[in-house]
């Protein structure tokens, strides 16, 4: 069976290109918002109070913004590969900075990996 979203590069946008509006929903929220087809999801869910996503670079290079696709379909621009390697793309990772919804779409805000901080020793 094949997964219920689709991710592909986003080309450029033509002259004059229409812009409609999406709806996002946030699994892990419970939030809804909407976003235009010309703003990214990232964009998108920091104009709303509820539906935040943490972001410090907004160009693709910090991986802080990385959210899973669950359905819906979505354009992307370029993304880091050391962020969202090829494997996580193919699980629905991307980076909501650069995704746009082409359909209305389900997603849910994945939690960076942290290193784990040694323990401290009490003298």
């Amino acid at each position: 069976m094949g997964a219920a979203f689709s991710i592909r590069r986003r080309p450029k946008p033509a002259p004059g290109e229409m812009v409609a509006v999406r709806s996002v929903t946030v699994q892990d929220g419970p939030h809804h918002y909407a976003a235009r087809t010309d703003q990214t999801v990232l964009d998108a869910a920091n104009r709303t109070a509820d539906a935040k996503i943490r972001f410090a670079c907004k160009g693709g290079g910090c991986g802080l913004c990385r959210i899973q696709l669950r359905a819906g379909a979505v354009v992307t621009g370029a993304m880091s590969a050391a962020h969202v390697p090829p494997e996580a793309i193919a699980e629905g990772y991307v980076l909501a900075c650069r995704t746009y919804a082409e359909s209305d779409i389900e997603i849910t805000r994945a939690i960076p990996e942290r290193k784990a901080k040694k323990p401290t020793e009490e003298i």
